[in-house]
């Protein structure tokens, strides 16, 4: 049986690119890409009287580790969507 792996980043150069400008806005661009096929997607509910639907991207900055990005739905709509439709793993390119 294989022993599992544990890898930890203690470079300070490898930190330090993780968390680097231009790697959160390479990430913003992706999320952002992937929020707008979903919302994009047939059957994305759509704001009405001022409410909100449908997804949106976030980027997710750590000074520490590195950047990350998050698409989430917002709304009950958009939740019941994504959860019978998987909408947001579709537009990441994964079914």
């Amino acid at each position: 049986m294989a022993k599992k792996v544990r890898v930890q980043i203690l470079d300070e150069g490898a930190k330090e690119v993780l968390t680097s400008q231009g790697v959160q806005q390479k990430i913003a661009e992706i999320v952002k890409g992937i929020a707008a096929r979903a919302n994009a997607a047939e059957g994305t509910p759509r704001a009405e009287r001022g409410e909100v639907f449908g997804f949106e991207a976030s980027v997710i900055p750590s000074p520490h580790t590195r950047a990350g990005g998050r698409a989430t739905a917002v709304g009950p709509s958009a939740r019941r969507r994504n959860a019978e439709n998987n909408t947001l793993l579709k537009s990441m390119g994964g079914g």
